[in-house]
């Protein structure tokens, strides 16, 4: 019988970086109750929009959404919190918004003047860390150049940290890729078969595993991933 495949294990796999630790920046706690998220509307419209389900399920617990194609359309830091002091303030994954050249992203979704919130240690500030192992110097400097008190990360503490070592994994706020409830359909018993889909790779090693034995399976149909685009969210109900 194989042993369970632990966090221990995954981690240990993974490559090491050589990226030091952010020292943790100072926080003097502001009074009042203002929060605000730097966003990206346009995400809405990427591939899977998990991403933008956090945006907007913090807007509705009472942050107040800033950035291209929102209400608060502003994009210059500086002129938020002249507008809008907030006590806590969430800034989306920088590689959402200073988009490089040939990308699908958005490059009106620019934030200006982000290193401000460096000197206003009373506002406290996380940024989003999506994909842990990518450009984890430019993320590093992206942290620090906001003084950020933490980050919010989709994935177990322990891989993130390691694929990300200049993260304090104390500082890390979890949350999951998520699924907008009203997109799925109700259980029926007369429906049958099997759906993968998604990206298959060594990453995913069940998905792989479904893949190479689907002979195997009864109605099993694979969706094959689509890209990468922000023509439109595929994250949408089953019809058959």
């Amino acid at each position: 019988m194989l042993e369970p495949w632990k966090v221990a294990n995954v981690v240990a796999a993974l490559p090491l970086v050589e990226v030091s630790e952010c020292e943790p920046p100072p926080y003097h706690g502001g009074a009042g109750t203002n929060r605000a998220f730097l966003a990206v509307s346009s995400m809405k419209d990427h591939t899977t929009d998990e991403a933008n389900q956090l945006q907007e399920g913090l807007g509705e617990t009472g942050y107040r959404l800033y950035g291209h194609g929102y209400e608060h359309a502003e994009t210059d830091v500086r002129k938020i919190l002249e507008e809008y002091y907030p006590q806590t303030l969430v800034l989306q994954d920088k590689r959402e918004w200073l988009v490089k050249p040939g990308n699908f992203r958005d490059r009106s979704a620019k934030f200006f003047h982000v290193c401000e919130l460096a000197n206003h240690d009373h506002i406290f500030k996380l940024t989003v860390l999506k994909d842990a192992h990518q450009e984890p110097l430019f993320h590093k400097l992206s942290a620090e150049e906001i003084k950020a008190h933490g980050w919010i990360t989709y994935y177990h503490p322990k891989t993130v940290k390691r694929l990300a070592p200049y993260v304090r994994e104390k500082h890390l706020v979890r949350t999951t890729h998520s699924v907008d409830a009203s997109l799925v359909p109700p259980y029926s018993p007369e429906r049958k078969g099997i759906l993968l889909s998604g990206a298959i790779s060594g990453v995913y090693p069940l998905r792989r595993m479904i893949e190479r034995k689907a002979a195997r399976f009864v109605d099993l149909d694979i969706l094959p991933h689509p890209g990468y685009h922000r023509n439109g969210s595929n994250t949408s109900p089953l019809t058959t």
